[in-house]
């Protein structure tokens, strides 16, 4: 997850901190200069990198869908762990 901090506020994501200032978030990127998160070639989750999204989501035993929405929120760390166990990572 990408930590960003506006105003002396740290949101856990550029996602958060669209909804809870009510501002795009590729507006908010704009202004942060951060580079838009990239949805395709290789991809490292947890230590393990795989050269693709299909193959990721193959050996995590988890949709591609899965993998895009979380590569795109910033939580790749947290595919295909069990809830309980993302919880506590």
């Amino acid at each position: 997850m990408r930590e960003i901090t506006i105003d002396g506020v740290t949101y856990p994501s550029v996602i958060a901190a669209s909804r809870a200032l009510g501002v795009n978030r590729n507006k908010i990127r704009r202004c942060l200069d951060l580079k838009p998160v990239s949805l395709v070639g290789p991809l490292t989750i947890r230590g393990t990198e795989y050269p693709s999204v299909t193959a990721a989501a193959r050996e995590l035993n988890v949709s591609a869908k899965t993998i895009y929405e979380a590569r795109h929120a910033g939580r790749l760390d947290n595919v295909g762990l069990s809830k309980e166990k993302s919880h506590a990572a």
